[in-house]
Order: C-alpha cells, then sequence, then structure tokens
C-alpha cells in the first residue's frame, strides 16, 4: 500500500512539473543576445515574461546566470511569488504578445532574501552545478527553439500592494565553456607541383580548383587526430 501511495505521488509531481500551460502576461519584455559574449538587464513587473533571444551561432555558450534582486516587499513575502520557466511555446514572442501556449518545465517561488541567482543550462554535456549560492534548472534548453522563456506570477492571495507593484531588476549573464576555436583554411597544392597521389588523375584537374578532403590528408594536434567541421576546431584549455 505504501508502494502504491509513492507511485501515485510520483506520478502527480511529473504531471505537475512537465505540463501544457495556456496563459496571459501582463508584458513581454523581449530582450536579444546579439553574440555569445553579450550581457542584457530587463525589469519585470509581477505577471510579466522575460523572453531572452538566443545568438543564432553558439559554440562556446553553454548556459545562462540570471541575477535576480528581489523587492523588499516580496522578500517579506516569502513564496508570494513564483516563477516559471517554459520550452516550446507558441506563438513567436513579440513585446505585443500577451497570450501564450508551452510546457512548463521548471516552478519555484522566490525566498526570503533579496538576491537569487538562477543557471539555466543550454547544452547537454554542461558544467553548470548547483550550490547554496546559485540554483540550476534542472532540464536543459533546446538552443534550436531560439528563445529561453522566464515568467514571474503571483501565487499568494491577500499580499499587500507593496508586492502587487514590486519590480524585479534581472541581469542576464552567459555562461561559457572553457575552450577556443581554431578556424583553419586548408589550401592543397596546384595540380602542376603536387606529388602523385595513386589512383588521382592529374590531368582532369587542370581547369578546376583542387578540393582538400578526408581522403588525401589527416590533421593531428598534439599528436592527436581531430575531426574540422565548417574550418573550424574547438580546442581545450591550454592547447
Amino acid at each position: 500500500m505504501k508502494k502504491k501511495g509513492l507511485i501515485v505521488l510520483f506520478f502527480f509531481l511529473t504531471l505537475f512539473c512537465f505540463t501544457k500551460d495556456m496563459f496571459r502576461v501582463h508584458e513581454t519584455q523581449l530582450v536579444e543576445m546579439q553574440d555569445e559574449q553579450q550581457s542584457l538587464k530587463a525589469r519585470l513587473a509581477i505577471n510579466d515574461m522575460l523572453v531572452i533571444k538566443l545568438p543564432k551561432a553558439i559554440y562556446f555558450l553553454q548556459g545562462l546566470s540570471l541575477e535576480i534582486k528581489i523587492p523588499k516587499a516580496v522578500a517579506d513575502y516569502r513564496d508570494a511569488v513564483a516563477f516559471y520557466v517554459y520550452k516550446n511555446m507558441s506563438p513567436t514572442p513579440t513585446p505585443k504578445t500577451i497570450d501564450y501556449a508551452g510546457d512548463r518545465v521548471f516552478l519555484n517561488t522566490f525566498p526570503g532574501r533579496l538576491s537569487y541567482n538562477f543557471q539555466i543550462p543550454l547544452a547537454k554535456n554542461h558544467t553548470l552545478k548547483e550550490s547554496p549560492y546559485s540554483a540550476l534548472l534542472p532540464e536543459v534548453i533546446d538552443v534550436n527553439e531560439g528563445y529561453v522563456y522566464f515568467r514571474l506570477q503571483l501565487v499568494m492571495k491577500g499580499t499587500p500592494v507593496a508586492v502587487l507593484e514590486s519590480e524585479f531588476d534581472i541581469e542576464v549573464k552567459p555562461i561559457l565553456i572553457d575552450k577556443g576555436m581554431l578556424n583553419l583554411s586548408l589550401i592543397p597544392p596546384k595540380a602542376d607541383t603536387r606529388q602523385q597521389i595513386p589512383g588521382e588523375d592529374l590531368k582532369a584537374d587542370k581547369d578546376i580548383d583542387l578540393v582538400a578532403n578526408k581522403k588525401n590528408y589527416a590533421l593531428f594536434i598534439d599528436e592527436k587526430p581531430v575531426d574540422m567541421i565548417d574550418n573550424t576546431i574547438l580546442l581545450n584549455s591550454g592547447v
């Protein structure tokens, strides 16, 4: 009987955390990262939603850090305001859009203190960790969606006007992987100067550009073979 109760409890907790929501916000605060290193700032009222548009080219970005300043009135009424994280949202967010539908992946309330750090992982093999000073979203947000959604909502009745009129200052900071990138362009020798490769007809290459490919070269860094994608290679720190 006890085992059955635990299974039912787990089912309801799972249903609570991963469910489709249809909701209306007071305002959509849309901010855009032009590159992976850019930090952004926003000010949210209760029932607003912060939408972070991710950069198109992502190589080093493994997560986002949200530095949240909690208003004193909200801190005094602990658990009065909740924050949500969503994915698979529709429609495409705009500053004028207020009605949304999406999959809720996380819900929590703010603690009774004046600051809160919340990390959102964007890469499967991220190195982000939870600590006494920083909370961590337990699910990875797919960067292919292009956006990160963070919504505020009042969840306690009977709160004073000071809570209803509170505003949250949020700074969005990128969390980067500890790697570098090598951009390498290979220029093969001309047809009349390169050595004969067995099985290759040099005469057919006189009037066309030669393209180096994997079948006629190998790339090594620190005596280890590496693969190159779009002329770029990610390298560990210290290489």
